[in-house]
């Protein structure tokens, strides 16, 4: 049977001997998954059958009390406490008095043990110091065994019991041999009230090492004979036992090295460990937090010291040295396999010295070891949400600081904000920043304090985090006593507008008194992980998004070389969670001797709104479509397969893993799993594993996290993700270049916009060319295709499932795997069959569907459009906007004609090509900007840039000039803006970008946020309203009424003439081709990246003299040179 780590928990409260009537859990990851559990109609009807009932608490304290009230009431709970909350919910414990039961009534805590998260928290210290008996499983079918052990030694204690389980092991799943449940009938409940009659016999009830020898709880294996001293033993608890039987295994060490698993690490068996010390020279005590096992093994051996025994040496932390350093075991490392052979593997050469360990290790590779990865999760979740928080704090005190240095006479304020140097200032005002939790344990006390203190102080609380917390609004107004409640003022702003967040802390901290500014996200939300994936919840039900909603800038339709929507959504945004909300502001100036009348007026956002009402369906899924031949499976003859997944969505260990898993039991494997659920994007998580094991090696000890470069197959969903498992990530590294097989997208996710995702993400073909089989690899920009056919990006994992399915990557059938899937999509995860078939055809048909490769950062949305197609359609939208244009329609084609013959050596190349593109793109836009004169003077520039190229250099001038001299041409007026805005080829990108389609049913709305500004009688006036598109029409109307020469800024007209004058200059001097090509890149590598319009006439000047000489001293150089080399 195959159990998640809390399916496993519940089995055993079913099989328990003892009816269990409660468990009592707060909501939260990784606990979740205990409600999710229950919401399948056969397990709550099992539950039901029980008498079992699962409570959701707000926190772990009050689960706590509610288990100890219902074992104080003579009924027997479960309380799970998450590890951030050990110390509150001990403290309930501490409370009741050591929670020494009376009666028939017990209370189990299960006690999550994540030492990352919370180091300071140690569960088994914490149980230690109450005196209560632990219990440490290592697999998940421990977990089921555990929780009859549990209550066995709570009736015999009279005691609450701990049961510890590490964080990677209620992540983890497993194929388990169940027992029947406890029977529910009248003869059981016969025995049951005979039992509970029964007296316990006395040693029992006294002594949990007794109940611990006769279970077995504490194993001892491979012990030396009497009088026999071996060099090394190994004591381990918990995930640690896993993780050294494998490696023993893997080294052919079981059965040479003294190993005491411990069970029971409290209280400790000094037998058993006295057997263990005195027959060995050195033990190593592995645990995940070093240190606190090893103080109570210190503590046995000591007292042993001193009655005369001889007693090993005792090693924890810090290890003998391999030669070259002295291994260092750290938080975690004895549950990893990989880490752990690192650091203790060169000890058993003193058992065995013919081992050869550098062969058994798999070998680390320096270049993607070094490769930088941006942190996961980073800007989402509470910790992303704290980090902008702080970001705007910082702002906000720099502008004070700045304000300070001008300010003579004024009052100078200064913020004081974390462990900063106090500022130089008259005033300062205090800035503390909270996160929700936090403030709700401990805010009420802090805003009390301030209240009372007459000193101004800013509290902002970052209110994210989910919805088992209170109010932060209620709470403060109820902490606020009421003769201070005047001094005190409540303000409330979005984190993802910054502008509006960082006016609200300025204007808090100009005020006297507590000001507290409470931080939410949205709505719509962006850094919230629950709220996300809620958003998300819908979107995987349905299989496509039936509501589509894009926001970019206005501007963007006038960018010669259309950005990747996703960049495009992520700048129009920037005003906050409600782009296009109408304002009207007014403010006096402050100085109005000189000012005049002025008036602005321009389109500001776009905002897209796609209705689809049919999901799309592939043409190669379409009725009568032939379905691929079953691939043969390249793997079908191992005994052990192993997957990693890099990056997944829905219940863990994600959709693609839990097909896998339910595919491998289906065809008679040991199935075994485990996932990392930290968020690295909307919806997302980090990765999973997957291990199946043949019958004829189930027998074999193998931990379930893959060790160093043991994966078969790696399946990446994110790239950046990918490139994290193939090398940076310590903890992962899993992929080997003669054995790994790689099937990955290469496009960056919808959220994936900043500049560290786009160079990591382009470092995965490198990654793979050194980790991966060479002819093992399989890297597609499916993200790109997901979008385009299913409307969605959130079918990737499955379309990736069914191309490595299709290359005989998965050793298991097709009925198997698609039975699986099937399975998944009916339990509301919508068109997973489909994803998973296109992914077959996919990998089938990949050259003729993928015809074109990918550059590094680029997105392929079906491939650049071909240019004999852009000249095609330049030429119908030319015929259908008006009789003017009509007129020129025969003047614009010779001139379109000539500059392409102009620029024909360049369709050779790909660079070449963009630059013949961005040519003819950028002379139609010319001609919309400013007539045929203007793309005349366009092409008799790009004319004279070929006349003084040379293709020995490589064509420089003509490669890189187009795209940057239409960038600085096409001034972004209000004018140019109007007309691109409402074009057809507008219209056309638009439903390009988003794939509306009429005949589906599409149906696309387009609303613009247009603003007004006006400077009248001292007046600022700013008006921000909401409309179609009819402002921008008008104007576009009225175009010809505006003279050349006015349009746009003083300083764009400069920037304009300050390129044209390089470009004519270029034509002018052939012999110095070179050094102006390596200008015109600079500027188009700045016209790529978006920056170009920020430059103004002085840099621009300034770069080219800075190219130019720099050319020439090459230049002279190299002529100095070769002089001297025909010297004699």
């Amino acid at each position: 049977m195959l159990c998640t780590a809390f399916e496993a928990i519940l089995k055993g409260i079913f099989e328990c001997e003892w009816p269990i009537s409660d468990v009592y859990a707060p909501r939260k990851p990784p606990l979740d998954m205990l409600f999710r559990v229950l919401v399948e109609p056969r397990a709550f009807e099992v539950a039901e059958r029980h008498g079992l009932t699962l409570h959701a608490c707000v926190d772990a304290t009050r689960a706590v009390e509610l288990a100890l009230r219902s074992a104080a009431q003579g009924k027997r709970a479960v309380a799970f406490v998450p590890n951030d909350q050990l110390h509150s919910a001990m403290a309930v414990v501490a409370r009741e008095g050591g929670a020494r039961s009376i009666g028939e009534g017990r209370a189990v805590l299960v006690l999550e043990d994540n030492p990352y998260l919370s180091f300071a928290a140690c569960p088994l210290q914490s149980a230690s110091q109450l005196e209560l008996p632990c219990l440490a499983p290592s697999t998940v079918a421990d977990l089921r065994i555990a929780i009859q052990d549990a209550f066995r030694v709570a009736h015999g204690t009279e005691r609450t019991v701990a049961l510890i389980a590490h964080v990677g092991l209620l992540r983890s799943m497993d194929t388990l041999e169940v027992e029947p449940n406890r029977v529910l009938d009248r003869a059981d409940a016969a025995l049951e009230l005979r039992r509970n009659r029964r007296p316990t016999r006395s040693a029992e009830r006294e002594d949990p090492l007794v109940i611990a020898r006769r279970f077995e709880l504490n194993q001892l294996s491979a012990m030396p004979s009497p009088g026999e001293i071996e060099p090394w033993g190994m004591i381990a608890m918990g995930s640690c036992v896993m993780a050294i039987r494998h490696l023993l295994e893997e080294l052919g060490l079981s059965g040479r090295v003294p190993l005491l698993a411990l069970s029971m690490p409290h209280p400790l068996d000094s037998a058993s460990l006295m057997r263990l010390l005195s027959r060995c020279a050195n033990v190593v005590v592995l645990e995940p937090r070093p240190g606190v096992l090893a103080r109570e093994v210190l503590q046995v051996a000591e007292q042993a010291r001193r009655g005369g025994e001889k007693i090993a040496a005792i090693w924890w932390d810090r290890l003998p040295s391999d030669g070259a350093l002295e291994p260092v075991l750290e938080m975690n490392d004895a549950t990893r396999p990989s880490i752990l052979a690192r650091k203790i593997a060169h000890l058993f050469s003193q058992i065995r010295p013919s081992l050869a360990l550098q062969d058994r290790l798999a070998e680390g590779v320096l270049q993607t070891e070094a490769i930088e990865v941006p942190d996961r999760g980073e800007g989402i979740g509470v910790s992303g949400a704290m980090d902008s928080l702080r970001s705007i704090v910082m702002e906000v005190a720099e502008q004070f600081a700045l304000r300070n240095q001008d300010a003579a006479q004024e009052m100078r304020t200064g913020i004081i904000f974390e462990n900063h140097v106090a500022p130089e200032s008259d005033r300062l005002v205090v800035v503390e920043t909270w996160d929700r939790r936090r403030f709700a344990r401990e805010g009420a006390a802090a805003v009390r304090q301030a209240a009372r203190d007459a000193k101004p102080r800013l509290i902002a609380v970052c209110d994210l985090g989910g919805e088992d917390t209170p109010e932060i609004e209620q709470l403060t107004r109820a902490a606020i006593a009421q003769d201070s409640a005047a001094t005190v003022e409540i303000v409330r702003g979005d984190l993802n507008d910054r502008p509006t967040m960082r006016e609200l802390l300025r204007t808090a901290a100009l005020r006297d008194g507590l000001t507290v500014v409470i931080g939410r996200d949205g709505p719509p939300p962006r850094r919230d992980v629950y709220l996300l994936d809620r958003a998300f919840a819908e979107v995987d039900r349905l299989g496509f998004v039936p509501l589509q909603r894009a926001i970019w800038s206005a501007e963007a339709a006038c960018d010669v070389r259309s950005a990747a929507p996703s960049i495009m959504v992520e700048k129009g945004l920037e005003r906050g969670t409600n782009p296009l909300k109408s304002e009207f502001k007014v403010e006096m100036l402050a100085d109005r001797t000189g000012t005049q009348f002025q008036f602005h007026a321009r389109p500001l956002l776009e905002q897209v709104e796609v209705l689809r009402t049919k999901p799309p369906r592939p043409e190669e899924l379409q009725p009568g479509a032939p379905r691929p031949a079953p691939p043969r499976m390249l793997h079908a003859n191992s005994g052990r397969w192993r997957a990693h997944l890099s990056g997944w969505r829905g219940d863990p260990p994600g959709l693609a893993a839990l097909a896998l898993c339910e595919a491998g039991r289906a065809m008679g494997y040991r199935v075994q799993a485990v996932s990392q659920s930290i968020p690295i994007g909307p919806g997302r998580r980090a990765w999973s594993q997957v291990v199946f094991t043949s019958l004829d090696a189930i027998a074999t000890t193998s931990a379930t996290q893959i060790p160093y470069g043991e994966a078969d197959l790696v399946i990446g969903l994110d790239p950046v993700e990918t490139v994290r498992a193939l090398g940076p990530d310590p903890f992962l590294r899993v992929a080997k270049s003669n054995r790994t097989y790689l099937v990955a997208n290469t496009g960056l996710l919808d959220d994936q916009v900043d500049a560290d995702d786009f160079k990591a993400a382009g470092e995965l073909p490198m990654a793979a060319s050194y980790t991966c089989r060479v002819d093992g690899v399989l890297l597609m920009d499916v993200a790109s295709i997901c979008r385009r056919t299913f409307l969605t990006e959130r079918l990737t994992d499955l379309v990736l499932l069914g191309m490595a399915f299709q290359q005989g990557l998965i050793p298991v059938s097709e009925i198997a795997l698609e039975a699986a899937v099937r399975r998944i999509e009916g339990r509301g995860y919508g068109r997973c069959v489909q994803a998973m078939q296109y992914g077959r055809v996919l990998a089938t048909e990949r050259t003729r569907l993928m015809n074109l490769p990918l550059g590094v950062g680029e997105t392929k949305d079906r491939g650049p459009e071909g240019l004999a197609r852009l000249v095609r359609r330049i030429d119908l939208e030319i015929s259908e906007s008006g009789f003017f244009a009509r007129r020129s329609r025969g003047r614009f084609r010779l001139l379109m004609r000539e500059l392409l013959q102009a620029m024909s050596p360049l369709s050779g190349t790909r660079a070449g090509r963009a630059a013949r593109r961005d040519a003819v793109t950028g002379l139609h836009r010319c001609w919309l900007w400013g007539g045929m004169t203007y793309a005349e003077t366009y092409a008799r520039l790009l004319r004279g840039l070929a006349r003084a190229d040379s293709a020995n250099d490589g064509w420089p001038l003509l490669v890189y000039a187009p795209l940057p001299l239409a960038e600085v041409m096409l001034i972004r007026d209000l004018v140019f803006v109007a007309t691109m805005s409402t074009s057809l080829e507008q219209r056309r990108l638009t439903r390009r970008r988003l794939d509306v389609r009429a005949g589906r049913g599409d149906r696309m709305e387009r609303r613009f946020l247009n603003r007004i500004e006006a400077t009248v009688f001292g007046r600022f006036i700013r008006l921000d309203f909401r409309s179609s598109d009819w402002p921008a029409k008008v104007i576009r109307t009225l175009s010809w009424m505006v003279p050349l020469g006015v349009r746009g800024k003083l300083s764009q007209r400069a920037q304009r003439d300050a390129v044209t004058e390089m470009a004519v200059r270029a034509g002018a001097e052939p012999e110095r081709r070179n050094s102006w090509g390596a200008f015109f890149a600079r500027l188009h590598e700045s016209a790529v990246d978006s920056t170009l319009l920020a430059l103004d006439e002085k840099s621009i000047r300034a770069l080219s003299s800075e190219w130019l000489s720099a050319a020439e001293m090459n230049a002279d150089n190299d002529n100095s040179t070769l002089v001297d080399a025909k010297l004699p």
